[in-house]
């Protein structure tokens, strides 16, 4: 018995799992802030990476052009920010048709109009 509640303490001090969630609202607005001061419009795609604790940014449009990286601290301070490379897009990994640049032809159609 007393092993088994060793066991179950060892298992619970370890404490829950980190996970990675999307920005709540409140987050998102004062990102949006953060980035509009930059000349800089979010993307959809925001995540906080809780074993790091920042926020992940991808697609994030600035006025030089472009789409770029960001991540932001738990206090919304930019912390890094690199130039997205070209075709890449992390939710369209799985996409047969290549990358969503959001071009007229990417309407999922087959062609045949």
């Amino acid at each position: 018995m007393i092993r088994i509640l060793l066991a179950l303490s060892l298992l619970f001090a370890a404490g829950p799992a980190l996970a990675d969630r999307p920005a709540t609202p409140q987050e998102r607005a004062a990102i949006e802030r953060t980035l509009a001061a930059e000349g800089c419009k979010v993307g959809d795609d925001i995540e906080f990476i809780e074993e790091d604790n920042i926020f992940e940014l991808d697609n994030v449009s600035c006025r030089g052009g472009g789409l770029w990286e960001y991540d932001l601290d738990a206090s919304f301070n930019v912390i890094d920010k690199q130039p997205q490379e070209a075709g890449e897009d992390d939710d369209d990994e799985d996409d047969e048709d290549g990358p969503d640049d959001g071009g007229p032809d990417d309407d999922d159609d087959d062609g045949d109009d």
